[in-house]
C-alpha cells in the first residue's frame, strides 16, 4: 500500500471538511474515505480495495492501520464536551442537517439508536441508558490516537514514534493551513462540511449535572486536549525526518491547476490573461452559451452563483472544474476562459447581442431580501475577512469614525444602511447597487427571473439534449422567502454585528424598523417595482 497521508476522522471534528480538500486538491481517484470509497467499518484492513491511493480516512482508530505503514497520521481533537453534545445533535436532531439527505442519515441513525436506548429529548437520559452512545463519547479521542488502552499515556506512547499532525476545532483554521503548507496546497480558506445550524448547544451547556457526568467519563480526552492547547499551542506536530516527508507529500499529484503558490500562478498555467474589449458596463461580464443559445446577464444576489455554475455545465469551454476549483468569480475576472461575452472580442460581441436567437435574461433579486443577505453574509459572518476587501473595509472604518475600524465588533444594519443609501446609485459597491442599472448598461433581456421562478427555467432546460450536464447541479428550491414588508420592532436594528445572537433567523426578521424600512424603499423604488413586475412574468425591455 502507497498510503502517504492517514486521516483519522475522529466523529464530530471536521473530519468531512478535510475529505472535501483533499478531493479538491487530489481527485477522488487518489482518495479512499471508509464509509464513501467502501465499507464504514470493515474487520481487516482492506490493502486491495485501497489499491495504490495516497490518501486514505475515515472513521477508524489508529490501531485499525497495520504498523509497517508510514504515512502521516493526521486527526483533530476537540473539547470532550462540546464533542459529545455534538455528536448526541446529530442523532437526537435530525432536522438541524442542512440537507435532506443528511437529514435522512440522521433519521437512520435515530431509530437504530432508539432501539438500543437513547432518547432523543434528553441527553443525560441517553448517557445512562444507551451503552452504544456511552462508548462513542468516553475517552473516544485517545481510543483514536493510541495502539494500547484509551489513556493519553498510550497516546504519547504511539505518536512519539510515528509522523503526526494533531490540532483542534478550536483552532481549524492553523491546523488547515500546516496541513496546507506540508502538501503544497495554494492557500485558501478552508470549507466547512456537515455541520449542524442553529445554536443547538445552548440548553444542554446549561445543564451542570450533564456536564459534569461528561467530564467524569472524559479524563483522559481532557488531559490530551490540555496537553495540545497547552505544551503544543494547538497544534502538534510531530515528525521524525521532516526533509524527507515533504518531499513526499509535496510529490502527490495535485491536480494541474492547484500547483503554484497562488490562484493567479495556477490559472496562467490553464488560461491567457484576459483583455476586455470596449463594452459598456456590465455587458463584458455576460454569460454566453451557444446551444441552447443564452445569455445571462450576472447581477450579484442569492441565486447568482448557481445560474453561473449551470452556465458554466452548458458550455462547451474545457478546463471546467477548474474554473469552478480555482474560484469561479476570479477567474472569469482574470483570465479568457471563453465563457464570458468579452472574451469574443467586440465584433462578435456586437454580432452576438443582435442576434435574436440567443435569449437573453437575467435574475431579479427582492431588494430588501437581497441587502439583508449582503449584511448577513459580509458584514456580520464574514466581517473578520473584510480587510482583504478594501470597499467594504472603507465602509466599516466610515461608521465607526476610524481608519482601522474593529471588525470583531462590526457595525449594525442601521449603520451599513445608512452608508448604502447615502451614495448615489450609479456609485454604489455591485453588491447592493440598485438592480435596473444592470438592465439599463447591458442589454435587453427577453426574460426577468425571480429566485422563485428559476425552476421553471431549469425545467426548459432539462428537455434539452445538454440536460445531462447538470446532473451535478440540482434545481433551486422552489419560490423564496421574501421578507415581509411590514414593520417590526427593529429590536436589532442598531445592535452591532459582533452581538447578534447566533441563531441568524432570528435576529434577521428584527433588523427593520420604520426608519430604516422607508430609507430602503425610496433608495430602491425602481427595484422594488421591477422585482414585482419579474414576478408577474412580464418582460421588461430596454
Amino acid at each position: 500500500m502507497s498510503a502517504e497521508l492517514v486521516f483519522l476522522h475522529i466523529p464530530k471534528t471536521a473530519g468531512t471538511s478535510v475529505q472535501f480538500a483533499l478531493r479538491h486538491y487530489y481527485g477522488d481517484d487518489e482518495v479512499f474515505w471508509f464509509g464513501v470509497d467502501g465499507p464504514a467499518a470493515p474487520r481487516l484492513f482492506p490493502r486491495k480495495l485501497i489499491g495504490d491511493r495516497h490518501l486514505v480516512g475515515g472513521h477508524k482508530p489508529l490501531h485499525f492501520y497495520p504498523a509497517r505503514l508510514d504515512p502521516l497520521y493526521c486527526a483533530v481533537v476537540r473539547d470532550p464536551v462540546a464533542r459529545a453534545i455534538s455528536l448526541f445533535a446529530y442523532y437526537a436532531r435530525p432536522e438541524l442537517a442542512g440537507a435532506e439527505k443528511d437529514q435522512q442519515v440522521r433519521n437512520r441513525h435515530l431509530q437504530e439508536l432508539r432501539g438500543k436506548g437513547l432518547d432523543p429529548e434528553s441527553m443525560l437520559s441517553s448517557i445512562r441508558h444507551c451503552r452504544a452512545f456511552r462508548r462513542e463519547i468516553t475517552n473516544t479521542q485517545c481510543k483514536y490516537l493510541s495502539r494500547g488502552r484509551h489513556t493519553f499515556a498510550n497516546v504519547i506512547k504511539t505518536l512519539g514514534g510515528l509522523d503526526v499532525l494533531v490540532g483542534t476545532v478550536e483552532r481549524f483554521d492553523e491546523f488547515y493551513r500546516c496541513l496546507g503548507e506540508l502538501l503544497n496546497w495554494t492557500p485558501q480558506a478552508p470549507a466547512l462540511h456537515n455541520r449542524s445550524q442553529g445554536n443547538y448547544a445552548a440548553n444542554y451547556l446549561q445543564d451542570d449535572e450533564l456536564i459534569a457526568l461528561v467530564r467524569e467519563l472524559n479524563g483522559e480526552d481532557e488531559k490530551l486536549l490540555q496537553y495540545i492547547q497547552g505544551e503544543q499551542r494547538g497544534l502538534w506536530m510531530n515528525i521524525r525526518e521532516p526533509q524527507r516527508r515533504r518531499a513526499r507529500l509535496s510529490s502527490l499529484p495535485l491536480k494541474p491547476w492547484l500547483r503554484g503558490a497562488s490562484w493567479e500562478q495556477s490559472g496562467a498555467q490553464v488560461w491567457p490573461e484576459a483583455s476586455v474589449p470596449d463594452l459598456p458596463w456590465p455587458a463584458a461580464s455576460l454569460l454566453v452559451v451557444d446551444e441552447p443559445a443564452l445569455v445571462y446577464l450576472p447581477i450579484p444576489g442569492p441565486s447568482d452563483s448557481w445560474v453561473q455554475r449551470v452556465m458554466l455545465q452548458l458550455s462547451g469551454v474545457a478546463n471546467k472544474q477548474a474554473i469552478v476549483e480555482l474560484g469561479m468569480g476570479r477567474v472569469l475576472q482574470r483570465f479568457n476562459t471563453g465563457l464570458l461575452l468579452r472574451d469574443r472580442g467586440l465584433v462578435q460581441c456586437q454580432q452576438l447581442l443582435a442576434d435574436s436567437r440567443y435569449c437573453k435574461f437575467a435574475v431579479i433579486n427582492e431588494p430588501l431580501a437581497r441587502l439583508l443577505d449582503v449584511y448577513s453574509e459580509y458584514f456580520v459572518a464574514r466581517r473578520l475577512e473584510l480587510a482583504t476587501w478594501p470597499r467594504l473595509y472603507a465602509l466599516v472604518g466610515r461608521a465607526q469614525g476610524c481608519d482601522q475600524p474593529d471588525l470583531d465588533a462590526g457595525i449594525s444594519f442601521r449603520q451599513f444602511v445608512n452608508a448604502v443609501v447615502s451614495v448615489p446609485a450609479g456609485q454604489a459597491h455591485i453588491l447592493w447597487r440598485p438592480q435596473y442599472l444592470y438592465l439599463e448598461g447591458a442589454v435587453a433581456c427577453d426574460t426577468l427571473y425571480t429566485p422563485g421562478t428559476l425552476v421553471h427555467w431549469y425545467n426548459t432546460l432539462l428537455s434539452c439534449a445538454a440536460a445531462a450536464t447538470l446532473a451535478d447541479l440540482p434545481p433551486p428550491a422552489g419560490d423564496e422567502v421574501c421578507p415581509q414588508h411590514t414593520v417590526s420592532t427593529g429590536t436589532y436594528a442598531d445592535t452591532p454585528a459582533g452581538q447578534l445572537p447566533q441563531a441568524g433567523v432570528a435576529w434577521r426578521k428584527e433588523l427593520l424598523d420604520a426608519g430604516l424600512l422607508e430609507q430602503i424603499r425610496l433608495y430602491y423604488r425602481r427595484d422594488f417595482e421591477l422585482y414585482a413586475s419579474a414576478r408577474t412574468g412580464e418582460v421588461i425591455k430596454k
